[in-house]
């Protein structure tokens, strides 16, 4: 699945060429022509603090880069379909058509702790989430996936390697994860090297 992730990156358009980008995210093509879904939060700023427009590009494990568009956003359910300027057909992801069981294997790609488009495992800890402190989607997964800021708007894949959600949250406690505690939408602290951590997947069906 790899090669049909990228890792989107944000770059002040006044920056000259070759500058590190000021943001990192993760996306996946749906689609030959191009057409990619990320996490909303991943590419909603226009503007940096600075007043600097905000350009977006995807990155291949092939190391090409193209420009992304916005094609449609949904900010509430935190979902974002870009459109990549691409010269030939690319790699894409197949959507499954239902949620994972509870203790199913599954697997998300990120680009998280300065790897690039690396793998995160996991299981499924339950569906349909509720907590009190977000508006989940309806159908979002919870995972023990060790995910970290970077992989977000990654594609959450079950054991047939069809796309099942888009990674949006991550949550951190000094306990047992639990609705109680610290669930924090689409931010963690820097280092997440302690197990007690869930994160959570937006689901993306075909057919939903």
């Amino acid at each position: 699945a790899r090669p049909a992730t990228v890792r989107v990156e944000s770059y002040c358009t006044a920056a000259p060429e070759g500058h590190a980008p000021v943001g990192i995210g993760t996306g996946f093509f749906i689609a030959a022509d191009g057409t990619l879904l990320t996490a909303y939060h991943v590419v909603r700023a226009t503007r940096l603090g600075s007043g600097c427009p905000v350009r977006y590009q995807a990155r291949t494990v092939s190391d090409e880069l193209f420009d992304l568009e916005m094609v449609a956003f949904d900010a509430v359910l935190d979902v974002a379909v870009m459109k990549a300027d691409v010269p030939a057909p690319v790699p894409w992801l197949a959507l499954g058509s239902r949620l994972p069981s509870t203790g199913s294997d599954v697997l998300a790609i990120g680009n998280s702790r300065n790897d690039f488009l690396e793998d995160r495992v996991g299981t499924v800890l339950r569906r349909n989430v509720t907590a009190s402190q977000v508006s989940f989607a309806s159908g979002t997964v919870e995972t023990t996936a060790s995910l970290a800021p970077g992989d977000s708007g990654g594609p959450l894949l079950n054991s047939a390697g069809e796309v099942i959600g888009v990674v949006s949250y991550i949550s951190f406690a000094t306990g047992p994860a639990s609705e109680e505690q610290g669930l924090i939408p689409r931010l963690i602290r820097s280092t997440f090297d302690r197990p007690d951590y869930t994160s959570y997947a937006v689901p993306v069906l075909a057919g939903g």
